[in-house]
C-alpha cells in the first residue's frame, strides 16, 4: 500500500513539474504581453495624427481597388448573343419566302461596363424588310436595333440569300395517326378515331406543295393514358404534311380547330398457358408439370387476339435429374399489349427413364408453294417409326394421334430434294425421336 501511494505521488509530482507549472507560466506571459499591446493601442488611438494615418492608408486601399475595377470595366470586350430570332417583314398573305434562316448569333463589340449594361436591356428581333421586293432571288441584309450607341452589333450572319414565291393553295385529305403507342394504357386500345374535317387547306410554293404527299392529325396516346373504357373528345390536334418519304414538310395548314373523338376499348381474350420443354434430360424422364397458373388473360388487338389459341411457355430441361421448380417470365406475344399475369411458377417432377416405339406415323408437308405437288421418293417416305421417351405411367397413356411428323418446304422449288424430319407431340413431359432423320421427297409443278 505504501509503494502505490509512493507510486501515485510520483506520478502527480512529475505532471505538476514538467505540464502544469510551464503552462501556467505560459498562460501568464501571453497576457501580459496582450496587456501592453493593448495599452499601447489605447494611447496610439488617442492621438489625433495616428487616426489621420490610418485613414489615409485606408482610403489609398479602397483607391487602388476601385481604380483596378474601373481598368477592367473600361477595357474592350466582345460577347456572342446566340440563337436571335429573325423576323421577315412582308406580306404573309401573298408570299412565302425560303433562304431565311430562323435565328442568328450577334456579337457585341465594347467596353465591358457598356456590354454588362446592353444585356440588361430585353433582347430586341433582328429583321429583315422584304415589303418592297418582288417574287424572285434577292440578296437582303438583317438589321438589329441598337439599344446603346456604345457597343457595335455584329450579325452572323448578316447578308442572306432569300427566294420569295408567290403563295397557292391545294386541298388535302386528312388521315389520323396514333402516336407514342408506347405511352398508351396497355389494357386499352384505341379501336375508333373520328375528326370533324376529312380535308384541309394547305398553302406554300408550287414545287413545295407538289412534295406534299399526306396530312396527318397525331392523336398524342399520352394524352389519353389515364383515360378508361369509353369516349373521348381529344382537342387541339396537331396537324403535319409528309411527303412519300415521311419526312415532314414545312407548309402552311388552313383549318379551323380540328378535333377527334376517340374510342377506348378494353379488348381482351382468356387463353391456356401451353408448358413446351427443351432440352434432354440426364438419365431421367419428366413424371408431371404442375404449374401455378394455367390460363391468362391477355389484352391486345382484335386482330391479335382472333389468332392467338395460347400462350406459350418453353422450359429447359437439359440435363434434369431431380425434381425442380422453375419461375418463369410471361412473354407478350406480338400484337399484344399487356397479361393478367406476369410471371408462373412451373414444378417439375421426374422419374425412370422408359422408351416406346410408335410404328406408322404419317409424315405431313408443310409450306408447299400453290403451283407445286410434292411427293415421297419412297414407300418409306410416307410413314415413319418414332420413339417416345419418358416414364412408363405416361408412356402407356401415349395417344397414336397426338404425334404428328412433318417436313418444312419453305423455299423449295422443283427437283428431289433430302430434308429434315420434324417431330412433335402434346404431352411435354414426352420427348420424340424419329427413327429416321431425313427423307427425300419429289417436288414437280401441277398440271394446267
Amino acid at each position: 500500500m505504501k509503494k502505490t501511494n509512493n507510486r501515485f505521488s510520483s506520478i502527480v509530482n512529475f505532471f505538476d513539474k514538467y505540464i502544469i507549472n510551464p503552462f501556467g507560466k505560459f498562460l501568464i506571459v501571453v497576457k501580459e504581453k496582450i496587456k501592453i499591446i493593448s495599452e499601447k493601442l489605447d494611447v496610439l488611438w488617442s492621438k489625433k495624427s495616428s487616426v489621420i494615418v490610418l485613414s489615409l492608408i485606408c482610403a489609398l486601399l479602397l483607391f487602388f481597388v476601385i481604380d483596378k475595377r474601373i481598368v477592367v470595366l473600361s477595357e474592350s470586350n466582345a460577347e456572342v448573343l446566340y440563337g436571335q430570332k429573325v423576323k421577315a417583314l412582308y406580306n404573309e398573305e401573298e408570299y412565302i419566302v425560303e433562304g431565311l434562316p430562323k435565328k442568328v448569333d450577334i456579337t457585341l463589340i465594347g467596353k465591358r461596363w457598356d456590354i454588362y449594361l446592353a444585356k440588361q436591356y430585353p433582347s430586341k428581333e433582328v429583321t429583315v424588310d422584304l415589303k418592297n421586293l418582288k417574287p424572285g432571288t434577292h440578296k437582303v441584309k438583317l438589321k438589329y436595333e441598337q439599344v446603346l450607341k456604345g457597343v457595335n452589333y455584329r450579325i452572323d450572319p448578316s447578308e442572306v440569300t432569300v427566294t420569295i414565291r408567290n403563295k397557292v393553295s391545294d386541298k388535302r385529305a386528312l388521315t389520323a395517326e396514333i402516336i407514342n403507342k408506347d405511352k398508351f394504357n396497355s389494357q386499352l386500345v384505341i379501336s375508333e378515331v373520328k375528326l370533324n374535317k376529312d380535308s384541309v387547306i394547305i398553302k406554300g410554293s408550287n414545287a413545295t406543295l407538289e412534295k406534299v404527299a399526306t396530312v396527318k392529325a397525331l392523336i398524342d396516346a399520352r394524352k389519353l393514358s389515364s383515360s378508361k373504357e369509353g369516349v373521348i373528345n381529344y382537342n387541339d390536334v396537331k396537324l403535319v404534311a409528309y411527303d412519300s418519304n415521311g419526312k415532314e414538310i414545312n407548309v402552311e395548314i388552313v383549318s379551323s380547330k380540328i378535333t377527334a373523338t376517340v374510342k377506348l376499348e378494353a379488348l381482351y381474350k382468356i387463353v391456356p398457358i401451353r408448358i413446351f420443354t427443351k432440352g434432354n434430360l440426364s438419365t431421367k424422364a419428366i413424371k408431371s408439370i404442375i404449374q401455378s397458373d394455367s390460363e391468362v388473360k391477355v389484352y391486345g388487338s382484335s386482330e391479335a387476339l382472333s389468332q392467338l389459341n395460347y400462350l406459350p411457355v418453353e422450359i429447359d430441361v437439359t440435363g434434369l435429374d431431380s425434381n425442380k421448380q422453375y419461375t418463369v417470365n410471361l412473354q407478350k406475344p406480338k400484337g399484344i399489349t399487356d397479361l393478367s399475369i406476369k410471371t408462373i411458377t412451373v414444378d417439375i417432377a421426374v422419374d425412370e427413364l422408359a422408351t416406346k416405339t410408335i410404328d406408322g406415323i404419317t409424315i405431313s408437308y408443310k409450306n408447299l408453294a400453290d403451283d407445286l405437288v410434292v411427293q415421297g421418293a419412297s414407300n418409306e417416305s410416307r410413314t415413319i417409326s418414332v420413339e417416345v421417351r419418358g416414364t412408363k405411367e405416361n408412356i402407356d397413356k401415349i395417344d397414336k394421334a397426338t404425334i404428328q411428323a412433318y417436313v418444312d418446304l419453305s423455299g423449295k422449288g422443283v427437283g428431289v430434294h433430302e430434308l429434315d424430319i420434324s417431330i412433335v407431340g402434346d404431352d411435354p413431359k414426352l420427348s420424340y425421336v424419329s427413327k429416321i432423320k431425313k427423307i427425300k421427297v419429289n417436288i414437280y409443278k401441277k398440271d394446267s
